[in-house]
């Protein structure tokens, strides 16, 4: 699964960098042309395209890096859960490691103001009173044209700005995550996950109910060990 994932990650990130590549030549070209011509409305529908196909690419690229941040979030917690119950030491390098996680979430998020949620709850980057962190905020209904895709494109592009490129409508779109390979095996993933999580807490319940067990086994021979001394204290008092 990891192969595969990694493997599309890689294909989507090529695809971002090869519309990129497109939209600098359309750019460059577009601005060659007469204004008026048929060409150059041919120019800016192609360059339209490439936005919106770059868009689609780096949203589905930071959707399945959410998907991948949600499922490290979960082993956490699981491995918190683990912790908790055993009254075991928890490693200070794990902690650290959702510290980062944090980081990339707030580095993957479409906009500014998503990235702030990502810290809601935190302070200074320290776990609660419970010892987790708060969930980290993900969003993988992202859109095709987010804020800071459109900041990091006006900033390479030399001419047209995306919000002239692109319609209303298109601001408005949303990448699908049914319709990707990636998150398909990234819901994989996840389901792999939660029957690991339901495994661990059925290990768990069972140790319990053993030590329950045992416990109850090791009164009853008490009990018994008491009452045969009685018993015999008792005949040997009346013999």
């Amino acid at each position: 699964l990891d192969l595969i994932s990694d493997l599309d990650h890689s294909q989507l990130k090529q695809l971002c960098d090869d519309a990129l590549t497109k939209i600098e030549q359309l750019t460059v070209n577009s601005s060659k042309v007469g204004v008026g011509g048929k060409q150059l409305d041919l120019l800016k529908a192609d360059l339209r395209s490439s936005v919106l196909a770059a868009g689609a690419n780096n949203a589905k690229v930071a959707a399945a890096q959410d998907l991948m941040i949600a499922v490290a979030d979960f082993l956490y917690r699981l491995y918190h859960q683990l912790v908790s119950t055993h009254g075991l030491e928890a490693d200070k390098s794990a902690a650290e490691v959702m510290k980062k996680l944090r980081q990339f979430a707030k580095d993957n998020a479409e906009s500014e103001e998503s990235a702030q949620l990502v810290d809601e709850g935190v302070e200074s980057g320290t776990e609660t009173e419970g010892g987790r962190s708060p969930r980290i905020m993900l969003n993988l209904q992202r859109h095709v044209i987010s804020p800071n895709f459109a900041k990091a494109m006006n900033e390479q592009l030399g001419g047209d700005r995306i919000e002239d490129i692109v319609t209303e409508s298109d601001l408005r779109e949303r990448i699908i995550p049914a319709d990707s390979d990636v998150f398909k095996v990234s819901d994989c993933l996840m389901e792999l996950s939660k029957i690991l999580r339901r495994t661990v807490e059925n290990a768990m319940n069972a140790r319990v109910e053993n030590e329950d067990q045992q416990e109850l086994t090791l009164q009853n021979m008490k009990l018994r060990s008491l009452l045969a001394t009685k018993r015999s204290a008792f005949i040997s008092v009346y013999q």
